[in-house]
């Protein structure tokens, strides 16, 4: 019996973690990104500064290749950091 929830348990770990890499790699690869569309929303009158969503790419992570950023995400969702609200601009996990 203990066989059989270890190996479950392992199962599932395994099956979790292709999930969260292949649902991380469609959102990284849809065409704009959220910081385009957070501003665009928040000003839809006024141009959009490429410098601004440079800023706002490199303050979310965005910047860095999506495998890269996956892993930093792992690592922060491990420590129990989901990261910041696009919305709301505060802690996810308050």
């Amino acid at each position: 019996m203990l066989h059989y929830l270890v190996r479950r348990l392992l199962v599932g770990l395994v099956t979790l973690g292709l999930i969260t890499f292949l649902v991380f790699g469609l959102i990284r690869s849809m065409p704009g990104t959220p910081a385009l569309l957070q501003l665009a929303e928040s000003s839809p009158d006024r141009a959009i500064d490429p410098a601004d969503i440079e800023r706002m790419n490199r303050d979310y992570g965005l910047d860095k290749p999506w495998q890269q950023a996956y892993l930093v995400w792992l690592g922060n969702v491990l420590r129990g950091d989901l990261g910041r609200s696009f919305a709301r601009k505060e802690p996810v996990l308050r």
